[in-house]
């Protein structure tokens, strides 16, 4: 059977529509993202979905320093919004007292010359 030309064009064809069809293959999605999507809490172009929610907080803080005695005193206002849809019975805060000071408990371990004696 001679190769004519419009079995020549057909088989160039087929070939470059399997070739196109194997370059669309979508990358998998990971179960994390799926789950996003589903709840509405994420978009799948990365942005926020409808039931997108975030919290706020805005911080008034106050500090005075005494040079002379290096004693620092402060106040903080916190102004906490819940925007979730679920309630919130507790909120937690760390902080970390004389966070500098010999024997104070770190998040990290500090450089002995970070500490002061007082």
């Amino acid at each position: 059977m001679p190769l004519t030309f419009p079995r020549l064009l057909a088989a160039a064809a087929l070939l470059l529509s399997t070739t196109l069809a194997a370059a669309q293959t979508t990358l998998p999605v990971p179960l994390s993202l799926q789950k996003t999507y589903a709840q509405g809490t994420r978009a799948q172009n990365g942005q926020p979905g409808p039931k997108y929610w975030q919290n706020t907080a805005d911080y008034d803080i106050n500090v005075s320093f005494d040079p002379k005695t290096r004693l620092v005193a402060g106040t903080v206002t916190i102004s906490y919004v819940n925007n979730s849809p679920d309630s919130l019975q507790h909120l937690w805060f760390k902080l970390y007292p004389n966070l500098y000071q010999k024997g104070a408990p770190a998040p990290a371990p500090l450089s002995p010359r970070t500490f002061t004696t007082e």
